[in-house]
Parts: C-alpha cells; structure tokens; sequence
C-alpha cells in the first residue's frame, strides 16, 4: 500500500486547531518515542492545499491557532510529508 499524506478534513470540521507556542511542544517522553509536532503554532510549513486547489483556505491567528477563514473557498490542507503507522492527536478549542 502506498503512503499516502495525512487529509487534514477533520480540521475543516474542527474549524480550529489548537496550538499555542506553549502548548505546542513535545515532551521528553514524546520525544524519546520519536513524535513530530506537525503544526509550530506560527506558520503553514509543511502544509499544502490537496492536489490542484487554491491556497488560501487557512489562517495562523496570533494566538497560534490554526483557522478556517469563512466564506473562503478553501482548500483541504494535506501534510507536505507522508507518514506510515501514525497516531495523529489535537486539543479541540
């Protein structure tokens, strides 16, 4: 089966992704077992819109949370990297 990037639809329906510069770190358990943060809380790297759709769908907010910008045909964000065997977490706001 081939990777395939991780659909960030669930964070449509979310509409808000939290992630404070202070909340939006690994601990050391976390980073023992090899987690990586796919959001930094302060820009889109590492996410693209899914195939050939228009960027400008989402926001960053000052506050570190990642937003559906209403009204706005967006996009489906997909991660830039393909993951395998992954457990995916978030805070709901």
């Amino acid at each position: 089966m081939t990777p395939r990037p991780i659909l960030a639809v669930a964070l449509l329906v979310l509409s808000a992704f939290v992630a404070r510069a202070a909340d939006n770190e690994l601990t050391a358990a976390e980073k023992k077992d090899c987690w990586q943060l796919l959001f930094d809380g302060k820009t889109m790297n590492g996410w693209r819109p899914y195939a050939t759709q228009p960027a400008g769908g989402w926001e960053v907010l000052p506050d570190g949370t990642l937003h559906a910008i209403a009204k706005v045909r967006g996009t489906e964000l997909i991660t830039e990297k393909k993951y395998n065997n992954f457990e995916l977490t978030w805070e709901w706001k």
